[in-house]
């Protein structure tokens, strides 16, 4: 038996086996150094030794190290990324590249922006009573990172749901949840998220009066979520599908009101258009400088 690592030992000899090779084998990561690193590592990252020349000839050698950087999903506790580094590395070094392997969870919301335009300015003059003109703004936020990653402004007449299909086509990477409020609630909503990602996750809140319908597929995620709300009730509901997350664009539509304005300064469409994409451009910017990058901190003991 040669010794590998501390407290564990594999077969010395050749110990190829025949069948595919395991997903640990395909990442270039042996069971024997798994086990053994998960002695020596410290909680943020696993490390796995290859002193090769040290126990085969008894050689002197830098010790080599391979680190592997995971990403766990809270609830199932399964790894749904991960990144293999050498051994200067740092952790912090490695987090956009794992979230590059993890599926978007993306929020979407709608409001509405004032156009300071001529039946405003009869209103203030001359006290007389305009139609008062609207535009709509849709965002797509990236629930991880607070980033706006679309965007669509139309008239304030558009529904919610018909941009939907638009704010999509913005999104390269693939979608692991769509969550949106009760006025995306429709096939056309579920038919635009499912031909982007087939198999994303849609969290939309039925109406209350929602029934199954008796000619949807069995698999319809509508209505798991209508028999789900009719046994445990909406809350536990909301909990169980993270909907409460969905508070992160109704906090970004506010950041850029409060910051960018709640009124559009441009006349024209297309200089509106402009106007917004320079507004969301600045408010990734300015979360991007105010975000904070921790690090684990070791502690040395004497």
């Amino acid at each position: 038996m040669a010794p590998l690592g501390t407290g564990y030992a594999v077969p010395s000899g050749d110990t190829t086996k025949s069948g595919p090779p395991s997903p640990l084998e395909s990442c270039g990561v042996s069971l024997g150094e798994v086990l053994s690193a998960a002695v020596e590592a410290p909680p943020a990252s696993v490390v796995v030794a290859a002193p090769w020349l040290e126990e085969k000839h008894g050689a002197k050698s830098r010790r080599n190290w391979r680190t592997l950087h995971l990403a766990l999903d809270a609830g199932s506790g399964d790894i749904i990324a991960h990144v293999m580094t050498d051994q200067d590395a740092g952790d912090a070094s490695q987090v956009e590249a794992l979230l590059d392997q993890i599926d978007a969870h993306v929020l979407i919301d709608s409001t509405g922006l004032e156009i300071y335009g001529a039946g405003k300015w009869l209103e203030e003059k001359h006290s007389a009573k305009s139609r008062r003109n609207w535009r709509k703004l849709h965002l797509a936020l990236d629930a991880s990172s607070g980033d706006i990653i679309a965007h669509v402004m139309t008239d304030q007449d558009a529904g919610d749901a018909s941009q939907v299909e638009a704010l999509l086509d913005q999104i390269d990477a693939p979608i692991g949840q769509f969550t949106a409020d009760g006025a995306y609630d429709g096939s056309p909503t579920y038919d635009a998220v499912t031909w982007h990602s087939a198999g994303a996750t849609v969290v939309i809140p039925p109406r209350a009066n929602a029934v199954k319908r008796p000619d949807a597929d069995p698999l319809s995620q509508r209505d798991r979520h209508i028999a789900a709300i009719n046994t445990d009730g909406r809350m536990k509901w909301q909990a169980a599908t993270a909907y409460g997350k969905r508070s992160l664009v109704e906090t970004a539509i506010g950041r850029y009101k409060s910051i960018i304005g709640y009124r559009l300064r441009a006349r024209s469409f297309g200089a509106q258009q402009t106007e917004v994409s320079i507004g969301c451009a600045v408010l990734n910017r300015m979360l991007a400088c105010a975000r904070p990058k921790s690090v684990r901190c070791k502690t040395v003991t004497a």
